[in-house]
């Protein structure tokens, strides 16, 4: 230890105190800039949270809606899909009506379920503003580390 003090004084206009003075400092200084990072952080996991919330609330929302019109929907084309049968029925044997209009109906149903299926994407549910600052943060982080490195 009294050796490194020597080099100390022999190469640098450092003496042994001012080095742990500045070795403290560094460290005080260290601590300091690892408790806001803890502390951003921390409240950044919340405003991901609340985001998510929020997200869940919507998609919540959306499938009852959903669920609520396919309801009303599906009694709709009982009814349309009776009205065509007797339709149909006039100008054919009611086994041709009733094959004819659940082919046509079960291709329509297909490619609308299909089309619908497509719209579906997990991608929108992700919280992007947070995402968003994470990197941000991320990037700042790097940047400062670097900089107090080569100061």
């Amino acid at each position: 230890m009294e050796q490194q003090h020597e080099i100390l004084e022999k190469h640098t206009d450092i003496s042994p105190n001012q080095h742990s003075t500045f070795k403290s400092e560094w460290k005080e200084s260290a601590q300091e800039l690892l408790d806001d990072l803890t502390l951003l952080v921390e409240k950044q996991k919340k405003l991901v949270r609340a985001e998510v919330s929020e997200k869940s609330d919507d998609l919540k929302n959306g499938f009852e809606s959903i669920g609520l019109g396919a309801a009303l929907l599906i009694m709709f084309l009982q009814a349309f899909t009776a009205l065509i049968v007797i339709a149909l029925n006039n100008f054919m044997a009611l086994w041709a009506a009733v094959s004819i209009t659940t082919v046509v109906l079960g291709a329509l149903g297909y490619t609308v379920l299909r089309y619908g299926t497509s719209k579906l994407s997990l991608k929108k549910l992700l919280p992007k503003k947070s995402i968003h600052t994470m990197n941000l943060m991320s990037s700042r982080i790097k940047e400062s580390y670097h900089a107090l490195r080569h100061s």
